[in-house]
Formats: structure tokens, sequence, C-alpha cells
């Protein structure tokens, strides 16, 4: 399956934060690299050895799969509301540390960081590691039970480990009495991710998406009284230009 160009450039530009966010002893940025690298190297590993993925993944974005992530950010964000009643209370983890970037004489404001953290570190670890789990289960299931079945008891295994994971990052809302609300509505949203990855057969796409939901959540607790009217406007803003440049 050949290199996605989009991912290799992505990942080529996200290395110089990577690096600084690890130089300057970032919280969590030892654990999320950890996560990144372990899953890059097993995605290489099974590239060689399965030759039927159970999903592509390195196809280039398009404009009509940009829609696409539209749309999966846009069900995420529905999911959250309905679980929730509120985008304030986060139905997944999104680290915020309200830390201003230093390095040298250049100095990123503490929104920008969370931002920039959440894009090159958060979403890329999360996502690869959910790969790795699909495409692995599925490698090892496919020939015992066939490959419908084990597609989605690997996306469901995947997806399910996800929403855990939740639980150690954030144990007050995730293990408390209201956990298995949080826990189902983060299943729910991973399943849509997964969904925008098997219609894309990009995970740059399903990435976009994750990051998507994480920057609006990251948005919405820095600037509250702001949310409506710049959420809405800019959702709009996009769904125009897609109609304009699709039609």
């Amino acid at each position: 399956m050949p290199a996605s160009k989009d991912l290799l450039v992505f990942f080529a530009i996200a290395s110089l934060p990577i690096a600084s966010f690890l130089l300057l002893s970032y919280p969590d940025t030892q654990f999320y690299i950890s996560m990144l690298l372990v899953s890059l190297v097993v995605i290489v590993w099974l590239e060689k050895h399965n030759e039927k993925p159970v999903v592509g993944y390195t196809e280039n974005l398009t404009l009509e799969k940009l829609a696409i992530v539209l749309g999966g950010v846009l069900g995420c964000l529905a999911v959250s509301t309905f679980f929730t009643s509120t985008f304030l209370q986060s139905v997944l983890y999104v680290p915020i540390q309200k830390l201003d970037l230093t390095y040298g004489g250049f100095m990123l404001p503490a929104f920008w960081t969370d931002i920039l953290f959440t894009l090159v570190l958060v979403v890329t670890a999360e996502e690869c590691t959910k790969l790795v789990i699909i495409l692995a289960l599925y490698t090892w299931l496919r020939d015992r039970f066939g490959a419908g079945f084990s597609k989605w008891v690997s996306v469901a295994i995947a997806v399910g480990g996800w929403s855990l994971l939740h639980t150690y990052s954030n144990p007050l809302s995730y293990g408390g009495p209201n956990g298995w609300v949080y826990l189902t509505a983060a299943a729910i949203c991973g399943v849509i991710m997964f969904l925008v990855l098997q219609y894309t057969h990009s995970l740059l796409a399903t990435m976009l998406v994750h990051f998507g939901y994480n920057a609006t959540v990251l948005y919405m607790s820095y600037y509250p009284t702001a949310i409506t009217i710049s959420v809405v406007a800019a959702l709009f803003t996009v769904v125009c230009c897609i109609r304009v440049r699709t039609g």
C-alpha cells in the first residue's frame, strides 16, 4: 500500500513542535510520544506482513473527503451535546495545560500551545494506536472467524480500549457515578471516527475529525462567552466554501 504524501508531510512538519515539547518537558509529552512511536513501528511492520488490511488508511485528502471530515466533527459534537447537554462538559478528555510555550526568544500563548499539542501529539498518538489495534486484531482473527465478524470485533475492542483510556486520563468524570455516560458517548465518537476512516481511507482524515472536536472543546474552555456566534459562523463558512467548490 503506497504511503500517503499527506501523512508524510504532516509528520515531517509535526516533528519540530514534538521535539520542542519534549525538550521543554511539557506535561504528558513522553506519554504521547511513547504511544506514537510504538504505534508507528507496529503499523510499518503490519504494512509489510498484511496484504489485505481491514481498511485503507494511506490515501491523500480531497475536497470531498474534507466534507466527510466536517461531518465527522459535527457528529462527535452532536453526540457530546446529546449526552452532556453542554459542550463545556466534554465526553472526550482533552488535555488542557494552559501553559505558554517559551523557546529561546519565541513565546506561544497558552491557547495555541494547547491547540498545537493536541494536533501533533494527542490526536496523532491516539488515532495511530486505535489503527494498530484494529489492524493487528483483524489480522489475527480473520483466518479464524472470517472477515466481517473479525472487522467489527476488532473495531469494538479498539474503540472500547480507547474509551477506557479516558478513564485513566480523567478519572473524576469517567470513574464517577456517571462514568457509563461518558464511556458510551466516547465509544460512539470512536465509531464515528472509524466510519470516517472507512469512507475516506485516510488516517489523516480521522486525525482531523479528532482534532476538530478537541480544538472546539479547547476554544470553548478558553473563550466560553464567544462560543455560539464564532463556532456557528466558522462552520457555516466552511460548509459554504465546500458547496461552492463542489458545485
